[in-house]
């Protein structure tokens, strides 16, 4: 049962988002309670609730690691330059847009 002045977090789902989620709350609040449908086990292990967890989960760094930002800008505007002239081949023309 929660006091009257205690703040309490309900957070629905133990995804790494549910998971995130709450740990950003316990900042907040007081408390701060998962519901999961799903058994959680200490080991990694695939739940019934998610049908997806079969497929290769991983975490990647952000770009600003693997590439300076120069880098980066030239690799998208070619990407762009090669779409500017997929479209133009079709006979649409994509809006001037800067990066």
């Amino acid at each position: 049962m929660t006091q009257p002045n205690e703040r309490h977090a309900l957070v629905i789902g133990g995804s790494i988002a549910g998971l995130l989620a709450a740990q950003v709350l316990t900042k907040y609040f007081n408390r701060v309670t998962i519901i999961e449908r799903d058994h959680l086990s200490a080991q990694p292990e695939q739940r019934p609730g998610v049908p997806q967890a079969h497929h290769l989960h991983i975490l990647l760094k952000p770009p600003s690691v693997f590439f300076h930002l120069s880098v980066l800008r030239q690799v998208l505007q070619r990407i762009i330059k090669k779409s500017d002239q997929n479209w133009n081949r079709s006979g649409y023309n994509r809006i001037p847009t800067v990066y």
